[in-house]
């Protein structure tokens, strides 16, 4: 099915103000009015989000150029206006376009516009949703769905589970787990992976999860992978901010309307860990680009990195972030007999719409998981093992602790055996919390462990320690 779209057509330019030399008062604030009427005219409903003004053209939304409205501004210089007995003339410069602009901004601004967009792709045969069943449907694009990028690809309503042997997109996917006992299920993941991202659901998930792509050697295809889904997606709708600059206003702010944040390799630099959940889960967030005014918008990419070791996260990992991590491990490199040189540009070159129906198959399996990437043992394993080797306290707590809500030690020795098992473990000084810090950690671990003060001492109450025989770290402790 090829739905006809007109996204390609010519905007029209008719609906100009016939009566543009007739101002009331002849002020900014009446001209901004006239402008919003006469673009409005010509390019129909316009709103203001993320820093620009946009029109909907054939159910695709798209910028306005700065010049067309900075044109229709400028055709009101030399505009009369009474003045008492007489008329003025309206003299405008740069100074007052920009304040017109800035008011027709303002009047029009509608910050959290493309929040509420439809989860959805627009490819060259419709628009492709999913309804809460798992029903795949192709439709043609409405204003309302909110929808601003396009994929040069059509669908043929097919939904590839797995794709075709002899194909490339199948070759690539065998080679890179071929060893491993659940391939089936890391090659499922990545497609979940790659719709959460075209789809623009990567905040918008039950459990919002940031992807690491593990392996130690190379040629592993991690990066291919990720050149693929970047060039499966829409131009401009990704970007490339390590983890270490998620802290930095002017990085961020690069996020905006982004539908991946991908990067080849992630830094090993600590990371903030609150600035990470909200990027992760899509709260709100403000940034600054250099020169610009401050933006508030509401992140949607889906964040994938790849690394051969694991960060460290400033202030140890909590449980927050370790909820929105899902670490996919590629254990196998590639025999040089068996690469293909750019295989994942090649897939999206000569195999797209195989590709589009593999992701969509992706995507039902997320709606049919409770809109969830699947679980892997594999994955949590990986997890355990970085977990164990990055965060002191999460290890301590993990190896040597168990909760009875009833012990009672005091907190200067609870700390003591702490340290010393942190230190026996080969953490550095530096990676050792503070007795306040650890303390709260404590607290937040388990609603079964408390404090309280006796006269001068302080006891922590509701676990045991073991520091003589280590547990093994279990799912779903911490």
């Amino acid at each position: 099915m090829n739905t006809p779209l007109c996204i390609d057509e010519e905007t029209s330019s008719s609906g100009t103000d016939s009566n543009r030399n007739q101002l009331g008062i002849g002020s900014d604030m009446e001209i901004a009015g006239r402008v919003i009427d006469d673009l409005s005219k010509r390019f129909g409903e316009i709103v203001h989000a993320e820093d620009a003004l946009w029109h909907c053209h054939c159910g695709l939304w798209m910028k306005l150029v700065d010049r067309d409205v900075q044109a229709v501004i400028a055709a009101y210089d030399g505009c009369f206006y009474p003045t008492g007995r007489s008329t003025s003339t309206v003299r405008l410069n740069s100074t007052r376009v920009e304040g017109i602009v800035k008011l027709v901004s303002k009047d029009l601004n509608a910050p959290a516009f493309f929040a509420e967009a439809t989860e959805g792709v627009l490819c060259k045969s419709g628009l492709v949703t999913i309804d809460d069943g798992g029903q795949i449907n192709l439709r043609v694009p409405d204003p309302a769905d909110r929808i601003r990028c396009r994929i040069d690809v059509p669908w043929g309503r097919d939904i590839v589970l797995k794709p075709p042997v002899g194909s490339l997109l199948a070759t690539f996917l065998g080679g890179i787990f071929a060893e491993d006992a659940d391939k089936e299920a890391k090659t499922n993941l990545l497609a979940e992976i790659a719709a959460a991202a075209l789809f623009g659901m990567g905040t918008k998930l039950k459990e919002p999860k940031a992807i690491i792509l593990k392996g130690e050697s190379a040629a592993n295809g991690k990066s291919e992978f990720i050149q693929m889904v970047r060039a499966l997606l829409p131009a401009g709708t990704t970007t490339s901010i390590p983890i270490d600059r998620f802290s930095q206003d002017r990085h961020i702010v690069h996020l905006n309307g982004k539908l991946l944040n991908a990067v080849d390799e992630l830094s090993v630099n600590g990371v903030g860990s609150e600035r990470f959940k909200a990027l992760i889960t899509g709260n709100p967030v403000a940034g600054r680009d250099v020169f610009k005014s401050r933006q508030q918008f509401v992140p949607i990419a889906q964040h994938v990195f790849a690394t051969n070791t694991m960060p460290p996260f400033k202030g140890g990992v909590d449980r927050g972030v370790l909820r929105r991590l899902l670490i996919l491990q590629f254990n196998r490199t590639i025999p040089p007999n068996e690469r293909i040189e750019a295989i994942g540009r090649k897939i999206v070159e000569t195999e797209a719409e195989l590709l589009l129906s593999w992701v969509i198959g992706g995507l039902r399996r997320l709606i049919e998981n409770g809109r969830r990437f699947s679980e892997l043992e594999s994955s949590e394993a990986a997890m355990r093992d970085w977990l164990y080797a990055a965060d002191s306290f999460a290890a301590w707590f993990e190896a040597a602790v168990t909760v009875d809500g009833t012990t009672q030690k005091k907190s200067s020795d609870v700390y003591e055996a702490y340290k010393t098992w942190a230190y026996h473990e080969g953490f550095r000084t530096a990676e050792i919390l503070p007795i306040n810090t650890f303390v709260q950690r404590l607290k937040a671990a388990d609603r079964r462990i408390s404090t309280k003060r006796t006269g001068s001492s302080r006891y922590i109450i509701g676990i045991a320690i073991d520091t003589v025989s280590p547990k093994a770290i279990v799912r779903g402790a911490i």
